[in-house]
């Protein structure tokens, strides 16, 4: 009889667990769904609030992990936020999920594929998306363009920004283009990207020194050194 109850008991624990289980996943399903709806149905909303979120604790967290790290320069932090919510979030949800379709189509071949990704890394990135972080920042802080542009090129130049974009984002865009779904494709950026700011924030805070034989034009137009905003890891 004992045997009987403690294995009824053991039963009846299990069924409970199990419908304990049963329930945190249909939870989690619906809390899934809702998120889901709200990026088909909230683009630009979901993709300024995803962005800008993400832009900003990237760039604290390459202040906090700086050599010097101090107090954290909440200017250069709004910096990030405002290009990550207006830029990369609500800008890149109509050029990827709007313009890209229209120039390019909407297939997933590959010749499809390359051609977003080429487009992306060769002509948009280098002409519009890094200006744009660079001429951010330079107006949070009331630096003129030409000395933000000069730190754009300082840091293609003598710090392999470039380089290191391309050899994130080559791969990550194939994989945007040709996997990831229309709607959630700005999030999926916006996670690796995480990863990404905090290497750009920390490229264009390194400082520059005093060296003679950097680029005349990047010598000429680079924010001040003793300006920490941009310059000086903290």
């Amino acid at each position: 009889m004992n045997k009987n109850n403690s294995k009824m008991n053991f039963l009846s624990v299990r069924g409970g667990a199990n419908h304990n289980r049963g329930a945190l996943s249909a939870v989690m399903v619906d809390a899934l769904s809702i998120v889901n709806n709200f990026y088909q149905t909230s683009p630009y909303v979901a993709a300024a609030l995803t962005c800008g979120t993400k832009a900003c604790a990237a760039d604290y967290v390459a202040q906090k992990r700086a050599p010097t790290s101090g107090n954290i320069d909440a200017a250069r932090t709004i910096a990030f936020l405002v290009y990550g919510a207006i830029y990369q979030g609500m800008a890149q949800e109509f050029i990827y999920n709007h313009l890209y379709p229209l120039w390019f189509g909407t297939e997933s071949t590959v010749a499809v594929v390359l051609k977003k990704v080429f487009f992306d890394l060769l002509i948009q990135t280098t002409l519009v998306t890094l200006p744009i972080a660079y001429l951010t920042k330079a107006a949070i802080y009331r630096h003129s363009p030409q000395q933000g542009l000069g730190r754009y090129w300082h840091d293609i130049w003598e710090n392999g920004l470039l380089t290191k974009y391309f050899l994130l984002w080559g791969p990550v865009q194939c994989i945007t283009f040709s996997i990831v779904p229309e709607h959630l494709r700005v999030s999926f950026i916006a996670v690796v990207s995480f990863f990404w700011l905090i290497v750009l924030s920390t490229v264009s805070a390194r400082p520059q020194g005093n060296s003679t034989e950097k680029v005349s034009v990047a010598k000429e137009t680079v924010l001040p050194e003793d300006d920490s905003s941009l310059v000086n890891e903290r």
